[in-house]
């Protein structure tokens, strides 16, 4: 008797998100960025291209990160198109009350646009709750996170699961009307 309650209230949700998603290009320019990665080094250093090409194409931006307690920051450190770097610790037990400040913290400094990678559904509940006009991300059309990108107001489809995490990246990029260039 469950299924088909599930069955039902998935289709409702597909339906509604496909109503109420844009996935178009953002028309203006953002002032206020918040980059929001909760990975680890390796994949962090294959997200910083995403950085240098939005700063390229706006360079009056003011670009934030949000990253987790894990040295990502140290590798970051003093990069001249980084503002203000937040550290959150994603990976303690205990930390509801701290992710709660941290909510408040992101939602008060007014973002325009929040972009996450990878998918996780906190950064997703964080892009949503910021108050950002526009949130980015990617489209999982696989395992449990398949369903939350109803979250971003432009989810970004990964056309090919295999692409390079690099590739995968830039492609976030594209409401932006920005085609990254994986290779220098």
């Amino acid at each position: 008797a469950v299924y088909p309650a599930c069955y039902f209230l998935d289709a409702s949700w597909k339906m509604y998100c496909r109503l109420f998603q844009r996935s178009q290009t953002i028309g203006r320019p953002p002032r206020k960025l918040l980059l929001v990665h909760f990975s680890g080094i390796g994949n962090f250093v294959m997200f910083t291209p995403v950085i240098n090409e939005l700063k390229d194409k706006y360079p009056d931006a003011d670009i934030s990160l949000l990253l987790p307690a894990n040295g990502c920051a140290d590798v970051i450190k003093g990069h001249k198109h980084i503002k203000e770097i937040i550290v959150f610790d994603f990976f303690r037990h205990k930390w509801r009350k701290e992710f709660l400040a941290l909510l408040m913290q992101v939602r008060g400094k007014k973002y325009d646009t929040v972009i996450v990678s990878p998918m996780r559904f906190a950064g997703a509940l964080i892009a949503f709750l910021s108050g950002a006009e526009d949130r980015v991300g990617h489209r999982y059309q696989f395992g449990p996170l398949k369903n939350s990108s109803f979250l971003y107001n432009h989810p970004v489809d990964l056309d090919d699961v295999r692409e390079h995490e690099v590739e995968q990246n830039l492609n976030l990029l594209k409401p932006f009307d920005i085609i990254g260039n994986a290779v220098p």
